[in-house]
This record gives structure tokens, sequence and C-alpha cells, in this order.
């Protein structure tokens, strides 16, 4: 695997890192644990985002076909620098943290999207593609460990909003490494045959269009949905539960954020034993 694979892997890890230490203990702890917040305020941010990160997967899918999955990484790389000026530099507050929570799911949303297709941009080869995916979700559970155990050490030894802090070095990092990438190939997508240009919202609605018209995608679609709904319920009331319940400190969240990473690990290490026709 040459080296712009190895990027690709590289940059993949900074984004989650980032994403994975500022958002529930920076995010959500600041909220719960800084201004006291209730379940209401919570709900909210947590509300907000997720709409802000379904907004970020559709434009993110329609700008990479428009124009390459590198400037879209780039660009979402970046994006958490805004969020780490905002908290640093502004009094927390449940505006700061609702700005924060906007711009960092736009941005995790659309560096997602853009490290799980910029392989098809870099080969054909359907076994070196398969390797990539892999790697890619290895270095995003690793992420999902790591960045909530960083978030937690700083939590614990000092102040919650310095939390932020990590994103400067993701971000810079990330957008240093995702320069270096260069995309070798361009998919063909159906749309090419039948039109030369489209709109971002025109590209939004193919994407719909292929799901419905799709038996498989609908299934797909409505797992993920039903999922995510109940992760969503768990999301608003977790901290409320560390903070009123168990009464332990803002640390706890990345300690046990981080035990939800070794899960998904472990989750995803027994998911590929599954039998094909079990699946």
């Amino acid at each position: 695997m040459d080296a712009t694979f190895r990027r690709l892997v590289a940059a993949c890890f900074l984004n989650q890192l980032g994403f994975q230490a500022a958002y529930f203990v920076g995010i959500i702890g600041c909220a719960t644990y800084v201004l006291d917040a209730g379940a209401a305020e919570v709900s909210a941010l947590v509300f907000v985002m997720n709409v802000v990160m379904l907004v970020g997967y559709s434009a993110a899918g329609a700008l990479i076909d428009a124009v390459g999955p590198k400037i879209v990484l780039v660009a979402s790389l970046a994006l958490p620098l805004v969020a780490a000026a905002v908290v640093l530099a502004m009094p927390v507050c449940m505006a700061s943290l609702l700005v924060v929570a906007i711009v960092m799911g736009l941005a995790g949303a659309a560096a997602s999207t853009a490290v799980e297709t910029f392989p098809r941009y870099l080969t054909n080869d359907e076994v070196l593609l398969a390797r990539m995916n892999s790697l890619n979700s290895v270095v995003t559970f690793v992420a999902v460990i790591a960045g909530p155990l960083l978030a937690g050490a700083i939590a614990g030894v000092t102040d919650n909003r310095l939390v932020f802090a990590v994103l400067p070095v993701t971000s810079v990092l990330g957008v240093l490494v995702a320069l270096c990438l260069c995309e070798r190939v361009r998919p063909e997508h159906p749309q090419d045959s039948r039109q030369t240009t489209s709109s971002l919202l025109a590209r939004v609605a193919d994407g719909v269009r292929a799901t419905v018209a799709s038996p498989a995608l609908i299934v797909l679609f409505a797992v993920c949905f039903l999922g995510n709904l109940g992760f969503g319920a768990f999301d608003s009331l977790e901290s409320l539960f560390y903070r009123d319940v168990l009464r332990v400190g803002a640390e706890w969240m990345g300690w046990l954020t981080a035990i939800v990473g070794v899960g998904a690990t472990v989750g995803s290490l027994l998911a590929g034993r599954v039998p094909t026709r079990r699946v």
C-alpha cells in the first residue's frame, strides 16, 4: 500500500480523533457540567447537531460528485478551527455551544463522506478497495477509543473547555495530510451520461431517488434510522445520568465513551464472522 493510501487512513484518524474528543466530553460535557443544563437543553444540542449532520452528508455527497473528494475533505478538516476559535474566544454559553455543534456536525459529516468516498478515486482494484475500507474502519474505532480517553484526561485535570484545544492540532495536521492526496481515477456516475451540469439540490435529489428506487437501500435506511433514533435519545440523557445519578465528573464521560469504542471494535470483528446468508 503506497503513501497516498496511508495518508488517507491518517486523514480519517485525525478527523475522527478531533470529532470524538470534542463532541461528547466537549460540547455535551460543557453543557452538562459547566452550564448545568437540563434534558431539554442537551437534547436541543443533540437534535441540532444531528440535523446539521444530515444536511452535511447529503451536501457532501453531491459536492464530491461535482468537484471530487479532495476539496471537500480539505475544507471539512479545516472547519473545526472555526469551532475551536468560537469556544475558546467566547464565554461558554448555550449560544456558543450551539454554533460549535453546527460547525462540528457539518465538518464531521462532510469529512466522513469524503474519506469513505475517496478510495474510489484512487483505484479500481476491488481487493484494494476492500482493504482500504477495512483500514478506515479500524482507525475510526481506534479514534472512538483514543478521542474520549484524551478528552477525559484533559477534563480530569483542567477546565472542560480546554478539550477543544485538540481541534487545532487535528485540523492543521489533517489539512496538511489531505493536501498531499491525489485523485487518480474518476468513477463513473449514472447521471454523467444524461447531464453534464447539475445543481447541488439536483444531485441530492438524485441520491434520494436512487435510495427510494432500491428495496435494499430502503431497508438499510430504515435500520439506520431506527438504530439512530434510539441512540439519539440515549445520547441526550447519558451525560445527565453521569452527573445526577452516578455523581461523577466530566472525565467519566471520556472513560465510558472509550469503552463504547472497545465494544464497537469487538462488534465489528464479530460481524465479519457472520455467514453471508445470515447478514
